[in-house]
C-alpha cells in the first residue's frame, strides 16, 4: 500500500526540513484551515515540480520496496501553495490480492520556497509488506502526476487523523474526489514493480520515473 513517511515530534538532532539551511531547521504542519494561509484563495495552476529520489531507493525479496522523493520547484513560489498529485494504485498477486485506489493529496509550500515544509522526504511510495507474501509472484504498480497550484485547498481534502480512511496518503490531506481545478496536467510520477518469489525463484524488477539520478535499483538481485 502506497503510504507518505509520518512526521516526527520536533527534535534538536532532526536534518533539515527539504532544502533549508540547518539554522532554520523546523518541523512544520500542513495548515490546518484557509485562515492560517491568509484567506481562502482559488487554487492557480503555477509550476510543474522536479521530482528527485531522497537518500535512497530499495527493491528486496518479493518485490519490497521504499521509494522516498521530494519535489522541487523550478522557481520559487509567487505565494503560498500546494503541490497537487493524482494517484492511481494497482496491486495484482497472481491468484490471490487485487487492490486499486485513485485519490488526490496534497504538499504544502510556503510563499517565496522551492521545497515543501516537510523535514525529510515529502512522499514515498512503499508497500505494506503483507502485501507481498512469500512464495507469490505479482505486480505493484503506482501512476503518479505532481502539479504546483497557489491557493488553498478545498474542504474535502481531509486532514490526517491520523490519516485519511478513503487513501493511501498517510498523514497528507488527501480527496477521493476530483478536484475542480485539476486540469490532469503535471510532473509524472510512476512507480512499477513486478517480482516473482515462488519455490526457487526470487527475483523482482523496478521501473521508476522519474530517476535523474539513476539511484534506484533496476532488478532483485542485483546484476
Amino acid at each position: 500500500m502506497r503510504t507518505a513517511l509520518l512526521m516526527l515530534a520536533l527534535t534538536a538532532t532532526l536534518l533539515p526540513a527539504c532544502g533549508e539551511p540547518l539554522a532554520a531547521t523546523k518541523i512544520y504542519e500542513d495548515p490546518s484551515s484557509p485562515a492560517e494561509e491568509g484567506g481562502e484563495r482559488p487554487m492557480m495552476p503555477s509550476q510543474d515540480p522536479t521530482i528527485e529520489t531522497y537518500v535512497s531507493c530499495s527493491l528486496s525479496t518479493c518485490g519490497n520496496h521504499s521509494w522516498p522523493v521530494e519535489f522541487i520547484l523550478p522557481m520559487p513560489a509567487a505565494s503560498s501553495g500546494w503541490i497537487v498529485q493524482k494517484i492511481s494504485y494497482d496491486l495484482n498477486i497472481t491468484g490471490g490480492k487485487l487492490l486499486q485506489s485513485h485519490f488526490w493529496e496534497g504538499f504544502y509550500v510556503k510563499a517565496g520556497a522551492t521545497t515543501c515544509v516537510y523535514a525529510g522526504a515529502d512522499d514515498t511510495y512503499m508497500d505494506d509488506p503483507d502485501d507481498h507474501p512469500s512464495n507469490s509472484t505479482g505486480t505493484s504498480k503506482t501512476m503518479g502526476k505532481a502539479k504546483f497550484y497557489e491557493g488553498t485547498l478545498p474542504a474535502d481534502f481531509i486532514r490526517p487523523d491520523p490519516a485519511n480512511p478513503q487513501t493511501d496518503s498517510g498523514v497528507r490531506r488527501s480527496t477521493t474526489i476530483q478536484p475542480p481545478f485539476w486540469d490532469d496536467t503535471g510532473t509524472a510520477h510512476d512507480l512499477t514493480v513486478t517480482w516473482d518469489c515462488t519455490a526457487g525463484n526470487d527475483t523482482a524488477t523496478l521501473l521508476s520515473t522519474p530517476d535523474p539520478l539513476n539511484v534506484c535499483p533496476k532488478k532483485h538481485p542485483p546484476m
